[in-house]
């Protein structure tokens, strides 16, 4: 198992945390837990501007776990339950990972590079997307009929859905209400709007061992 987080930058060398997970065995029915301290790294070399960094954080749990938590070292830790997703299983060759795209709003570049990349064997485009258009948006799910000059590229987009060519990742911001207030915003305190933890999240996913 594969965490990846956000946070301010700082963490002391060998930071360790608790993971815990488990799972049931079938053939005997009974559950199976398994916890290990795993130290926290740095994702890529921090960017010393930045208060805040990208972090990984790499557990071995049980086979097929139905449950994920982590916690600190300190005595009265609780646990925190993480949702997690598996990875892709199927082989789409090669995959190209964007860096997160904020306010998009240029169908005019993105329907071409599709093409191009297309063209060229790329056989999965993958697009992490923080803020877009609604109408740039639309285009990707493939929903065309609300402009019609747009119209003549519906059958290309039909194209794309059809052999599955573009896979959307929502990358939104971090809401912490209002306790960052007097110090820094993380949103603005990550490299490239987090495109770090993008790319090694986009990896992660698609790589087929």
């Amino acid at each position: 198992m594969v965490l990846l987080f956000n946070s301010q930058k700082g963490w002391r060398p060998k930071q360790f945390l608790q993971c815990k997970s488990m799972g049931s065995n079938e053939t005997e029915n009974y559950l199976i837990t398994k916890s290990e301290m795993q130290p926290v790294r740095y994702i890529a070399w921090p960017v010393i501007p930045c208060a805040w960094a990208p972090y990984i954080l790499v557990c071995p749990v049980v086979k097929d776990p139905k449950n994920f938590a982590i916690s600190d070292l300190s005595y009265f830790s609780n646990e925190v339950a993480m949702p997690y997703r598996k990875a892709v299983t199927e082989n789409f060759g090669i995959v190209a990972c964007f860096s997160p795209l904020f306010y998009f709003e240029r169908w005019q570049v993105m329907l071409p590079s599709l093409e191009i990349y297309r063209q060229f064997g790329i056989g999965r485009q993958v697009y992490y997307l923080q803020s877009i258009r609604k109408e740039v948006y639309d285009l990707l799910m493939v929903n065309v009929a609300y402009v019609k000059c747009l119209q003549p590229f519906g059958m290309i987009l039909q194209a794309y859905k059809r052999t599955g060519a573009v896979d959307i990742e929502t990358w939104a911001n971090m809401e912490l209400g209002g306790t960052y207030e007097g110090s820094e915003d993380p949103n603005s305190e990550l490299e490239w709007r987090n495109q770090a933890a993008a790319h090694t999240d986009c990896y992660l996913k698609y790589r087929v061992r």
